[in-house]
């Protein structure tokens, strides 16, 4: 078992950057200390930095950033650098405490825990947390088989003293696959300000929001990524849940499942769209269930829709307009294909053009939502 390095040399008040490159595998006997004011580089060169735990304690995460700048890199020619291991009650991979910076560039964390029942602030993050006034760079790399009782592989705080103190977190090119937790936000819990672009999130699971679960007051934008098997065990979402300010430029939502509406996209707030995006093939409230717009929620069309677009739609009410301003980018001498690129869940219920906006259209009477399902004083199911 080699050495990472003596503690001091991070410590020694002398000393401010630190670059280091494993050599051999390294388990650690206790978590790895970034204090502020130092800036330190981890190459996993192929490596391994765990920590043996059997059950999550008080730091117990493998790496702490108590106020410095972090970057982890993975050199080899394979990409198998990892951080796994970590049991702690919060960022069992890395925890970030405020004032921090931390930069992933290559490398898998894998196989780290925190409380996965909801006791105070605990069981956030299974790979990351982030508390507030923090910023989180993540070029490449992957979060497999992590777990948590909110957000599986990285949730993003807030401060709610403070309004605006929030983690920052911009995500490109990373792969999201088989994270879970018994709440909600299967890969990410996010509060604060999140973008992702080019990302993948497969197969991780929830009780709401199996890929993203973007709470109110937080901002997400989602360029390109794709969200395919994620799923959700007690609401909608399956993909992704949002309760926020949503941005979708782009991107894939297939065979997601959820178990109320919005097996790809369930949101009661505002989505604003444009580019290619596929949100069909989904499953939810035993059927095809899509995009569920819950309220009075609309798609804001922000500029022009890829002609290959395919989004099915549903609505918690009916015969209404569910887009706006998408006359502005596909107005009548566009040629858009409208009838092609969107269309209802439901059977019986059909999409029109309502002046310069979309509409569905129902000849019955709708009601969907996803909060809880229970049964009537007759016994029937009932999604709501």
């Amino acid at each position: 078992r080699s050495t990472l390095f003596p503690y001091t040399t991070l410590f020694r008040s002398s000393i401010t950057t630190v670059s280091v490159t494993l050599t051999a595998n390294i388990e650690l006997s206790a978590k790895l200390e970034i204090p502020s004011g130092k800036t330190v580089t981890i190459d996993l060169n192929g490596h391994k930095l765990s920590r043996s735990l059997s059950a999550n304690v008080n730091y117990g995460m493998v790496i702490y950033v108590n106020g410095g700048n972090l970057t982890i890199d993975d050199s080899s020619s394979d990409k198998s650098g990892r951080i796994e291991g970590g049991r702690s009650y919060n960022g069992g991979g890395i925890l970030c405490e405020s004032g921090s910076t931390l930069t992933v560039n290559g490398g898998t964390f894998t196989n780290n825990d925190v409380s996965r029942t909801e006791s105070g602030n605990q069981g956030r993050g299974g790979a990351i947390f982030m508390n507030p006034n923090t910023t989180l760079t993540i070029n490449g790399g992957v979060f497999d088989g992590n777990s948590a009782y909110q957000g599986g592989a990285i949730y993003l705080d807030d401060n709610s003293t403070v309004s605006g103190t929030v983690a920052t977190a911009t995500i490109s090119g990373a792969e999201f696959k088989n994270c879970w937790v018994t709440g909600d936000g299967g890969a990410i819990y996010n509060q604060g300000k999140l973008t992702v672009s080019n990302c993948t999130f497969t197969g991780n699971k929830s009780t709401d929001g199996g890929g993203i679960y973007n709470d109110s007051g937080a901002q997400l934008t989602s360029n390109g990524s794709t969200y395919t098997s994620n799923s959700v065990t007690e609401h909608g979402g399956g993909g992704m849940t949002n309760y926020g300010t949503l941005t979708v430029n782009g991107g894939t939502f297939t065979n997601n499942s959820g178990v109320g509406n919005g097996g790809g996209i369930w949101t009661n707030q505002n989505i604003s769209m444009k580019g290619l995006v596929t949100i069909k093939d989904n499953t939810g409230n035993g059927g095809s269930n899509n995009l569920y717009l819950a309220g009075s929620s609309v798609i804001n069309v922000t500029g022009g829709f890829d002609s290959n677009t395919r989004i099915y739609v549903s609505l918690e009410n009916y015969n209404r307009n569910f887009t706006s301003d998408f006359g502005t980018y596909h107005g009548p001498m566009s040629n858009f294909p409208t009838s092609d690129c969107f269309k209802a869940d439901i059977e019986g219920v059909s999409v029109s053009l309502n002046g310069f906006e979309l509409k569905l259209n129902a000849s019955g009477i709708f009601y969907q939502d996803h909060e809880w399902t229970g049964s009537d004083t007759d016994g029937h199911v009932v999604n709501r």
